[in-house]
This record gives structure tokens, sequence and C-alpha cells, in this order.
């Protein structure tokens, strides 16, 4: 004859791994990052690169705050200024353009006046 035992069943867990106090875990909000100057410069430069016209004229771009873009230079006309105005609120991250640009024209210079030209909120 058979020896009969009875077992208790208990129910099978899976071992525990170890987990560590979390004291020193520091949780940060991920928001949107904003660009540094050099990184809107280059954001502007690589706009005007890729442009048929404004990428032979001497153009200077210079982050001068937040989000806000300075070009300095010369232009054939005044339709390429708005042109350079245009493209350079056009790139993401740029908020405002202060223009300096001035229309080189043959025998004369033209002084386009400085303005700031704001991009509308809520692009």
């Amino acid at each position: 004859m058979r020896d009969r035992r009875t077992r208790s069943i208990e129910p099978q867990t899976e071992p525990q791994a170890a987990v560590a106090p979390m004291a020193d875990v520091v949780v940060t909000p991920m928001g949107p990052s904003v660009p540094t100057h050099e990184e809107l410069e280059a954001r502007v430069l690589e706009a005007f690169r890729h442009d048929p016209v404004l990428e032979a004229r001497a153009i200077d771009i210079g982050a001068v705050g937040a989000g806000t873009i300075e070009l300095t230079g010369w232009v054939e006309s005044t339709a390429e200024i708005a042109h350079a105005l245009t493209l350079a609120r056009g790139v993401p991250d740029v908020t405002a353009v202060v223009d300096h640009l001035a229309v080189h024209g043959p025998g004369s210079i033209q002084s386009h006046r400085t303005a700031q030209y704001e991009t509308p909120r809520g692009r």
C-alpha cells in the first residue's frame, strides 16, 4: 500500500526583486526646450542658405534675446528686405526679428528704416 500524505498547496508567487528606496530620485517636468542663441542663429542661417536669393546676400544673423533675431547687412531691394524678414519669422522658435538691413543700389546706398517685427502669437 502506498503512503498517502496530504500536502498543503500554497499559491506560487514569483520571487520579489529588491527595490531601492527612491530618496535620491529627482523628477523634473518635461516642457518645451528653449533653443540657445547659437541654435537659433544656426536655424535662421540654414533657412537663408536654402534660399536662392538670400544665400548670395551679405546678411549677418544674430540672436539678441530669447527668440529674437537681428538681421544686419545689404540687399538689392526693399522686396528682398521683406523676404528676409518673412523667412526669418518663419523659423521655429523665432518670435521677433529686428531689421537693420539696407538697400544697396547702383551708385547709391539707401538705408531702410529700422523696425522690429513681431511674430503673431499662437503659432
